[in-house]
């Protein structure tokens, strides 16, 4: 736990993120937030502390859940590839998942889970690497993102996506990320 109190700091890719949100979504504003696939809890740490908002995190992984649970975070279990059960989303204007979807093997559905979970004006951030032909197996990816699959998914799940980016941290890999909208 001593090594992930040290990494709570957002990444610069982290950062360029929050500032997208800042600059795309007017009077942004943040009242429930919630990560899925946080690895360490650094986004729920920032968001906590600069919004003073609820913060929750899903992660399939029972380690990096329970870490984040001894640092005082809420996290919880969740398979995005199952999509089982219940997602708690309620409550939560902002939810992000950053490299998350191409690690199931069904994308779609896992969007459609979450946006249905989702309230009514909550935004989803979200962010894949594009691979295109074949999944990066050795990284443990499900799925092979083409360009333009992101929004295209986003949209048959009912989102509306107010804004889009190809842009990466320094030597970054080529990615798409969007902001988008559950406006119903």
């Amino acid at each position: 736990t001593s090594k992930v109190k040290e990494n709570l700091r957002p990444n610069d890719a982290d950062l360029m993120r929050i500032d997208e949100l800042t600059e795309c979504i007017n009077n942004f504003s943040v009242t429930g937030f919630v990560e899925l696939g946080f690895r360490i809890p650094r986004l729920l740490d920032h968001f906590t502390r600069v919004y003073d908002c609820p913060s929750w995190g899903y992660d399939i992984v029972p380690l990096n859940v329970s870490v984040a649970n001894k640092l005082g975070y809420d996290a919880r279990i969740y398979d995005l590839d199952a999509c089982d059960g219940d997602l708690d989303l309620s409550g939560a204007t902002l939810v992000s998942a950053y490299h998350v979807l191409e690690h199931v093997s069904d994308p779609l559905t896992a969007i459609q889970k979450i946006y249905s979970s989702l309230d009514s004006g909550a935004i989803f951030h979200v962010e894949i690497p594009i691979e295109p032909g074949e999944p990066r197996i050795e990284f443990g990816h499900l799925f092979a993102f083409e360009e333009g699959d992101l929004r295209q998914l986003l949209e048959t799940s009912g989102f509306r996506v107010i804004n889009f980016s190809n842009s990466t941290r320094s030597g970054g890999p080529q990615i798409e990320r969007c902001i988008a909208v559950r406006e119903n």
